[in-house]
């Protein structure tokens, strides 16, 4: 629904030996170019060390009724 916020978390794990570094960032899913549009995520960057979790926040804030909603995290 219009102006109602969804939040999805998940929780990532690093499973290999080293530390992971993360970057995340919303793009278009046409033409790549950095578009938040009605989402975000948090936390953007940091991370993870070996054998360790991090939790992240996905969150969609429509704020307009568009036929076509595409975005690729």
């Amino acid at each position: 629904m219009m102006f109602t916020n969804r939040v999805y978390q998940f929780k990532l794990r690093n499973t290999s030996t080293i530390t992971m570094k993360y970057d995340n960032k919303l793009c278009t899913e046409l033409d790549q170019l950095w578009d938040p549009g009605y989402f975000s995520i948090t936390p953007k960057q940091g991370i993870i060390k070996s054998n360790c979790d991090e939790l992240f926040t996905v969150k969609f804030s429509p704020t307009e009724v568009e036929s076509n909603n595409y975005r690729l995290l």
